[in-house]
């Protein structure tokens, strides 16, 4: 259907206007009073013939050389666009391009309505804030659905929420296709969590009658569709019952997330005092066994004003697997405000791998969303195991390759399910301030890289430019190079990249492996010596 001129000003009240033969002071003080900028004006007739604004006004009393009291609305008239409320809605933001205000025709009475920017875009922003709700909505239901169908420690169990998406599959579409699950539209998410194998689980934590939450939620589904497709009118009921389900599903999550953090803090504070009476052994993960001097952080070049925050995230040590962040926290590392929708919509924090970068890039770094208390205002980030358990086989593999045909040292390490490995170091016999890396990087790419940190921003930067001055020679030993002086933080970086995830295929993996090796074997070869005596007389000085 079309959208037309009186859907924007259907909820808009009598409209305060002027006669033609009023004083300009009257007008003033009515734009005061009200703080419009502009009033209609009228005739005898009540029917529509202009406008006065600020500015005509102000035009007025200068080129009459009189004051408010002294000029009639009459003389201060403009013209401004016209249209009517039975025209379409997207010709008055055609209009609106070119002036601030357009004067609206009524089909059954002079009184005329008017549109300005602000009520266009106020118009817009609360459609979209109503979608951002449907996504809160459709956000919290992927999640239940996906702790329905987790196994330890929170891994997902695709092949139950694949056999549920087939059954929803062949009963609603009848056909062959089964979409993977961030494919499926929000009627079939709904479905899947009535389901009684999904109910089983999430019944608990909705606590409510299944029937009357179905019934709620398909009313959400309903005005979803009425909203993307400018189907209909949204009605003041439908807005209401909209965001009474957004809030109440955030708050039953928030009190389930609540209590699961209790319960997990007593069972670790019991697990603590059984370990003290009977001392089990320790299991533990690998961790990266390298001096403690040597400290790397993976920071990347800045993407976006959210690439501190992933920065934080990699340069967890690889024992870490929950990091929990105020939000006034992540404001400091990103030293800029979060926008509103991260404070107030769960849809912004989503693991979405398509619609939002900052998510993208965290996922690809290797961490995820674990939990978003907005009460308390902070986000719980977990490491993705599934990623750190192919870092691990990536790098163990990658070690291995590079001890049969590496001449210099290799320290002795295990992987630590971070997405990078420090293989070398140097000075020798003193702290490491060159770190030579293996790193997965942001974007699906690969490096090998020398990385730099004296501890002291002016010396490493003294280190990198003498390196610098020999990048002709180095790039014709080793081939083209990535110099990185990351003037905003104290460490630099010299890097070879190749495009690479580790969630690529072996036979992928097994060439960038091979590339890695041939590559690091180069790089080493050329960058060890020079950077070490540079690192030297830089500490000399």
């Amino acid at each position: 259907m079309p959208f037309l001129v009186k859907n924007l000003i259907e909820n808009q009240s009598n409209v305060v206007c002027v006669k033609k033969d009023d004083l300009v002071s009257k007008a003033y003080q009515l734009m005061i009073e009200n703080d419009f900028s502009q009033l209609p004006v009228l005739d005898d007739d009540n029917h529509p013939i202009g406008m006065i604004t600020h500015e005509s006004i102000l035009k007025g009393i200068k080129n009459l050389n009189s004051t408010m009291d002294e000029i009639h609305v009459r003389d201060v008239i403009t013209k401004p666009p016209t249209t009517y409320e039975d025209d379409d809605l997207f010709d008055v933001l055609d209009l609106l391009k070119s002036t601030n205000a357009v004067l609206i025709e009524k089909i059954e009475n002079r009184m005329p309505g008017i549109v300005t920017s602000y009520d266009a875009m106020e118009y817009f922003r609360n459609r979209t804030e109503n979608l951002m709700i449907v996504e809160d909505i459709e956000t919290n239901i992927k999640m239940l659905i996906r702790h329905a169908y987790s196994l330890e420690e929170n891994q997902p169990d695709n092949e139950n929420i694949k056999s549920v998406i087939r059954q929803i599959s062949s009963s609603e579409k009848n056909n062959n296709k089964v979409n993977s699950f961030d494919e499926l539209t929000l009627y079939e998410y709904i479905h899947i969590l009535f389901h009684d194998n999904t109910w089983k689980v999430v019944g608990s934590i909705l606590d409510f009658d299944k029937k009357n939450l179905r019934k709620m939620f398909e009313g959400v589904r309903s005005t979803r569709n009425d909203l993307a497709h400018f189907r209909t009118i949204i009605t003041s009921d439908q807005i209401s019952e909209l965001k009474f389900c957004g809030n109440w599903l955030t708050n039953r999550i928030a009190d389930w997330e609540n209590s699961k953090q209790h319960q997990e803090a007593e069972t670790s504070v019991a697990l603590e005092a059984a370990s003290i009476v009977t001392s089990p052994p320790e299991i533990s993960k690998p961790t990266l066994s390298v001096d403690d001097s040597i400290k790397f952080e993976d920071y990347s070049p800045k993407e976006s004003r959210y690439s501190p925050l992933i920065d934080y995230l990699t340069s967890q040590p690889g024992n870490i697997d929950f990091v929990n962040l105020p939000f006034e926290k992540i404001e400091t590392i990103i030293s800029g405000e979060l926008p509103n929708s991260a404070r107030n919509h769960r849809a912004w924090w989503a693991n979405d791998t398509v619609g939002h970068p900052h998510s993208i890039s965290w996922l690809e770094a290797g961490w995820k969303v674990k939990s978003v208390n907005f009460n308390e205002q902070h986000v719980t980030f977990a490491r993705i195991k599934e990623r750190e358990i192919a870092y691990i086989d990536f790098f163990s593999q990658l070690l291995k390759d590079l001890a049969k045909k590496a001449e210099f040292p290799i320290k002795e390490l295990s992987p630590s399910g971070t997405n990078w490995i420090v293989i070398s170091a140097i000075p020798k016999n003193r702290p490491k301030y060159g770190l030579f890396v293996f790193s997965f990087s942001r974007i699906n790419s690969f490096r090998v890289e020398l990385y730099l940190d004296l501890n002291d921003k002016e010396k490493t930067k003294k280190v990198y430019d003498a390196i610098c001055k020999q990048k002709i020679e180095l790039e014709e030993k080793i081939g083209s190079i990535s110099w990185e002086r990351l003037n905003e933080k104290r460490a630099s970086r010299i890097a070879i990249y190749h495009d690479g995830s580790v969630l690529d295929n072996k036979d992928k993996l097994a060439k960038l492996r091979s590339w890695a090796v041939e590559t690091m074997i180069k790089f080493y070869g050329n960058l060890a010596e020079i950077t070490e005596q540079e690192i030297l007389n830089v500490l000399s000085q």
